[in-house]
């Protein structure tokens, strides 16, 4: 097989991307709609239980439908990360939820999962290259905070002067970029 002529190179390349965040598009979309489609069919059944009980009954399954639709939709908003995390930020502030997502949403707000040490080192040497590790040192442990795009964690800088000073160092999370471009 032949390469495609060179006039065709760069009209592949833009149609070879536009295929890539075509596909995380459909896929991040579809879990998306696939979540609502869950949720929906819980509130469904749950109204369908619900008839016909006693009001305190009724509450009851309504409070169980609520959190567990909000467990649900936090979990798959830490899957989906970024965009996601941030209209969920929103909404965990609106009284007009059931108080079973205001609780569950509102662990967003601080406690976002945390990358592995291993994680960030590559994000840090992807950005700052192979020998980062002679002007930077990256304390272990947990972070000092995870938010929905970046990470904080304790750090050791070495000056160019010889200086040696402590401080803290801010990490993007893997693909957060990637995924924002498709989210928005």
């Amino acid at each position: 097989a032949h390469p495609p002529p060179r006039e065709l190179w760069v009209p592949l390349a833009l149609l070879s991307l536009l295929a890539f965040y075509l596909r995380q598009w459909v896929f991040r979309y579809s879990y998306v709609a696939w979540v609502c489609l869950v949720i929906g069919a819980n509130v469904f059944l749950t109204n369908c239980r619900a008839k016909g009980r006693g009001t305190q009954a009724q509450v009851s399954a309504w409070e169980m439908c609520h959190r567990i639709n909000a467990r649900f939709v936090f979990d798959a908003v830490v899957t989906l990360g970024g965009f996601w995390v941030k209209m969920a930020q929103s909404a965990s502030m609106l009284s007009l939820l059931p108080d079973a997502f205001g609780i569950e949403l509102a662990r967003l707000q601080d406690a976002m999962p945390a990358d592995s040490l291993a994680e960030v080192e590559r994000v840090v040497a992807r950005e700052l290259g192979r020998r980062w590790g002679q002007r930077l040192q990256i304390h272990a442990g947990p972070p000092l905070g995870s938010a929905t795009i970046a990470q904080v964690h304790r750090a050791t800088f070495h000056l160019k002067n010889g200086d040696i000073v402590e401080g803290v160092i801010k990490v993007q999370h893997p693909h957060v970029e990637a995924r924002f471009a498709v989210d928005i």
